[in-house]
């Protein structure tokens, strides 16, 4: 029933033929044995129980213990059925992790259809009692020898025992055995729901061997310095007019490119973003390496590539052994600050960013604003605040504002340029809100002392399911809008685009090669606008990763074990960008791994 109430809820957004619904429901089979299984695992002790205290109430307490597992079990569903609609995935180490912040994860589901989600949670668990409640579990009082009722128990443990592994086979059950398709939801949906959060809650949360051994050491490192090459640094090019300019990264929330009109004709629900591109450098294969807000956070201040599952700067012993952009930037100078309109403890950021480093750090409770939603003060209090305390600031500075207020749930309060009462309209609404804040933004900084001096860099943190309700994995989930614009910006670059592929990690190599800084301890950072440069982008899903050269273009599911996308109908150039992937992800999980507190 869980299963395909599942794929009746999402059927709008993947679709599936007959054929496929049998397969996702059969391919299910043994997990739900398994699942099976471990609900049965107290009834063999209640029932030697029974054998050894003849007056134990039997009945009256495998009544209740269904009562609670049928409620559990309901329960964890219909999460399941809100985290995929919010970020493609069940239940899972990243999900539970969000718990210790019970207001975001809290504003993070109100975007979930709630009403809907709880009527399933009411019919299916109230009809699921009722049909229970006519099953009449009072036996008659029967003399069966000793010997039988050992033979019965033991042989109850075994059948128990081999359903758990899901078979007799050497190796037990996990979530690959119900990967069949290339479409995340079949796949989804055939992972039973009450194994997977059982799963999630017992598998260990930390990573302590690499888990994606591709390759020997030698054809790892020789793959990942065939990417990370460099030439000569700047190669001559100068994107700035100053030599030290100051640095503002508007990181935006939940930007996606489909949605910028300067990158894609057919949406434009920032339209101020696109004729600024008429006076900036912009960026237009530009790639998140995830899809949580603080996975850019690594990426840029560290040139450190999302992990599949985990997130380093949770991690104490880890993060704070990381390189850091500001800390090279407070070497020579610069004045470094970070500036968000949400909770900054939310996902262990403001530690992360202490470590990294930055001089000031400034959060919601740090700054007066009338408007606010769940995830913090709205855009332009966030904008205001930042120029009226940097007003007459020493220079040069490097400064990270990260907006909120185009955070799901979508705020109703915006103004409706885009009309409709789906998530698709209010998602772009959001955005045309926060597309206004930001050119008002831009337009108040002309008046500061520090604006001649100034480059602006502007980009999306992750992207959105939105407007085509796209899957983590697909490409388009990580391509972001990203431009440097301002006066501090060399005027040869004016209007002009990049078309290589890049992404997030690149941010320290931009910026520090054109202020004449080393770098090399950002081994993943390509400096890009050097010729020599490879091009590049690399992301990471719960379950695989997706890889971007040039313009060929894979998704890789680790789960399957196999390509699931690919833009090229070309073997050898499709082996060559999933072996390079695989290199990259394996060095990734070493690199995470060393950062550890045993060194």
């Amino acid at each position: 029933m869980q299963r395909n109430i599942f794929l009746l809820f999402f059927s709008k957004t993947t679709h599936f033929d007959l054929r496929e619904w049998i397969l996702c429901n059969t391919h299910s089979f043994f997990i739900d044995v398994a699942t099976i299984s471990y609900i049965l695992l107290p009834i063999i002790a209640f029932t030697i129980s029974k054998y050894v205290y003849t007056n134990l109430k039997f009945v009256k307490i495998i009544s209740y213990y269904t009562i609670i597992v049928l409620v559990i079990s309901n329960f964890i569903f219909i999460s399941d059925l809100g985290l995929f609609g919010a970020w493609g995935i069940k239940l899972n180490h990243k999900a539970f992790s969000y718990m210790v912040y019970p207001k975001q994860a809290f504003a993070a589901i109100k975007s979930a259809p709630l009403l809907l989600l709880f009527l399933i949670f009411i019919v299916k668990t109230t009809s699921e009692l009722f049909l229970f409640k006519k099953i009449n579990l009072e036996q008659k009082p029967t003399h069966i020898k000793w010997y039988k009722k050992m033979v019965f128990v033991v042989s109850f443990f075994l059948l128990v025992f081999v359903g758990l592994r899901g078979g007799a086979q050497t190796f037990p059950i996990n979530r690959s055995w119900s990967y069949f398709s290339e479409k995340t939801l079949l796949n989804q949906a055939a992972v039973n729901s009450s194994w997977n959060a059982l799963a999630a809650l017992t598998e260990s949360n930390e990573i302590e061997a690499n888990p994606y051994n591709f390759f020997n050491a030698e054809k790892e490192n020789r793959i990942f310095k065939s990417l990370t090459s460099r030439g000569k640094s700047n190669d001559g090019a100068k994107l700035f007019n100053t030599v030290k300019p100051n640095i503002i990264i508007v990181l935006l929330e939940s930007w996606g490119a489909e949605t910028v009109g300067a990158l894609n004709k057919e949406i434009d629900a920032t339209p101020h973003y696109s004729t600024l591109a008429k006076e900036g450098l912009l960026f237009t294969n530009f790639y998140a390496t995830g899809f949580r807000t603080e996975q850019p956070l690594a990426a840029m201040v560290a040139g450190f590539p999302a992990q599949p599952k985990t997130t380093i700067i949770r991690k104490f012993g880890k993060f704070d052994r990381l390189p850091s952009l500001a800390k090279d930037l407070s070497s020579i100078g610069y004045h470094t600050s970070f500036y968000h309109g949400g909770d900054i403890e939310f996902a262990n950021m403001e530690a992360y960013l202490y470590s990294a480093g930055f001089n000031k750090i400034i959060g919601q409770n740090d700054f007066i604003y009338k408007l606010y939603n769940e995830w913090g003060a709205f855009d332009e209090e966030l904008f205001n605040f930042f120029l009226k305390d940097m007003s007459g600031a020493k220079q040069p500075f490097f400064s990270i504002l990260l907006t909120s207020t185009s955070h799901e749930p979508f705020d109703h309060r915006v103004e409706e340029h885009f009309k409709g009462d789906g998530l698709v309209s209010e998602y772009l609404n959001v955005l045309y809100y926060s597309d206004k804040a930001l050119y008002d933004f831009l337009e108040a900084s002309k008046t500061e002392p520090w604006y001649q001096n100034t480059i602006f860099i502007m980009l999306g943190d992750h992207t959105n399911r939105m407007p085509k309700f796209r899957q983590n994995y697909e490409i388009e989930r990580h391509w972001i809008p990203c431009m440097i614009y301002g006066p501090a910006l060399n005027e040869k670059y004016a209007g002009k685009r990049i078309e290589k592929v890049c992404s997030q990690i690149d941010v320290p190599a931009i910026l520090l090669s054109q202020l004449n800084v080393d770098y090399s301890h950002f081994i993943w950072s390509k400096e890009i606008i050097n010729s020599y440069s490879n091009h590049w982008a690399f992301y990471t899903f719960d379950e695989g990763f997706g890889f971007i050269k040039n313009r060929d273009q894979i998704v890789f599911d680790l789960n399957q074990n196999k390509m699931i996308y690919a833009n090229q109908f070309n073997t050898k150039v499709n082996d060559e960008l999933c072996t390079d992937g695989k290199g990259l992800l394996q060095k990734l999980l070493d690199e995470y791994i060393f950062y550890d507190n045993r060194f």
